[in-house]
């Protein structure tokens, strides 16, 4: 059986992957479903729990379309606080970001999937110059089956992803989480610190999942090296630098326990737990020998309220807690294990699916490391808040002014660098249109 359903997901890889195909609000699916994009989403890109069940349920529902195809857009200009000395060129200066094109959605009644393959503008070289790179990004592949047991309905099916949660359908995951956009150019991210799981490295994961009676939901897998007949879930991934790509030792365990419960008047809460072991090796190089072992346990959870007429509120958060035991790379760390612990929460108020604003905020904590991180206080602790308004004046495009501000970054509020540059020279303000068809 498990055979059989190996064979017919990558069956369904071959179809979906031989056309050109981000798991944002697709018309790809408000066709398919014959749906508003917002049956699926609150505001954008959340999902709703048709959303969730739509994905769930292997991007079946509604009738296979003949040319299933979409595509999307980015454009937007960004400043950075602080640009003394020009380390970023393209700061005030409006750009084309790049874009995506998808394919997926229904194959048979029970395969379906979602394949995106993106094009960014903006890939920095060495010298400061900017050239253009397309790479495959998010792939999630389903064979699905409902049935009851006991009068107990249960959905279960099988799920071929390329990155930690991807496959994920709740909005407090990692993968899915608070920004949905976020500049290119003239940003620092979230710091110099981030968990295996945040870093959507671009490996092979099988996971079987079951959602039983619309309440508890439960997945076990395990990822390993994107390689040989895999190899297409990492196409045009760099290998220079050697961490662009990742190689894993062996089979490395993926859990998720989560449950889900929807009220009266649109409401939902959703809490739950999540955990990955991974042993990555230095370079993507090494096939054996020791490997450096990443261990991630996380908790999330979400609030929705649908049912408020014009407006709809939506709150997320998480928690990951990462040991690392440095195995391979002992000597480039001052000491042989380290943690870090990552917090991210956001809320979001809604009108009428038009106008959006959302608070974000982030907390990134680490061991001191100063060997590792060659950083003032040698420590990557990083935290800050956002704040975001957005425009939909239709469904299909979405025109946001996000703004953020660095409260800590590398450890200190001032002097992070040694060289005079505080944590609010990070702040950015970050104007973008995004359109799909």
């Amino acid at each position: 059986m498990l055979k059989r359903l190996l064979r017919t997901m990558f069956l369904a890889a071959v179809w979906i992957g031989a056309m050109p195909g981000t798991a944002l609000a697709l018309p790809l699916y408000a066709r398919q479903t014959g749906q508003q994009c917002a049956s699926c989403h609150a505001g954008f890109p959340e999902l709703t729990p048709f959303g969730r069940a739509f994905k769930l349920s292997g991007y079946t529902f509604g009738t296979r379309q003949d040319i299933p195809i979409s595509a999307m857009a980015l454009a937007s200009v960004n400043r950075i606080a602080d640009n003394s000395g020009g380390a970023y060129p393209k700061s005030g200066t409006p750009a084309v970001e790049g874009g995506s094109l998808f394919t997926g959605g229904k194959v048979t009644d029970n395969v379906g999937g979602f394949v995106q393959w993106t094009y960014n503008n903006l890939v920095q070289n060495p010298d400061g110059s900017f050239a253009g790179h397309s790479s495959i990004d998010n792939v999630d592949l389903r064979v699905t089956h409902q049935l009851s047991v006991r009068d107990v309905q249960m959905l279960v099916g099988l799920t071929l992803n390329n990155a930690p949660m991807v496959q994920d359908v709740f909005n407090s995951s990692p993968a899915w989480a608070y920004p949905y956009q976020s500049p290119k150019v003239a940003s620092e991210g979230f710091g110099p610190l981030s968990t295996f799981i945040e870093a959507q490295p671009r490996i092979a994961g099988l996971s079987a999942y079951s959602f039983i009676d619309n309440f508890l939901y439960l997945e076990l897998g395990a990822y390993r090296t994107a390689d040989g007949i895999f190899s297409i879930l990492r196409a045009g991934t760099t290998p220079n630098p050697l961490t662009d790509r990742v190689t894993l030792k062996g089979y490395n365990p993926y859990w998720r326990l989560t449950a889900t419960k929807n009220f009266d008047h649109g409401q939902s809460l959703t809490v739950g737990a999540f955990g990955l072991n991974a042993q990555q090796y230095p370079d993507y190089t090494m096939t054996q020998g020791p490997a450096d072992r990443l261990r991630d346990l996380g908790v999330d959870a979400q609030y929705q309220f649908l049912g408020g007429g014009d407006w709809a509120a939506t709150a997320h958060a998480y928690r990951i807690r990462e040991h690392t035991d440095w195995r391979a790379t002992a000597a480039a760390h001052d000491s042989p294990a380290t943690r870090i612990t990552s917090t991210r929460m956001s809320a979001d108020v809604i009108w009428r699916n038009k106008l959006q604003a959302t608070l974000g905020a982030w907390r990134t904590r680490g061991d001191a490391d100063f060997t590792g991180l060659g950083t003032v206080s040698g420590r990557g602790d990083t935290s800050g808040r956002m704040f975001e308004m957005a425009y939909m004046p239709i469904q299909n495009m979405r025109i946001g002014l996000q703004r953020t501000h660095y409260s800590t970054f590398a450890g200190l509020r001032a002097n992070y660098d040694g060289a005079g540059r505080n944590a609010g020279s990070n702040d950015t303000t970050y104007l973008y249109v995004w359109a799909a068809y």
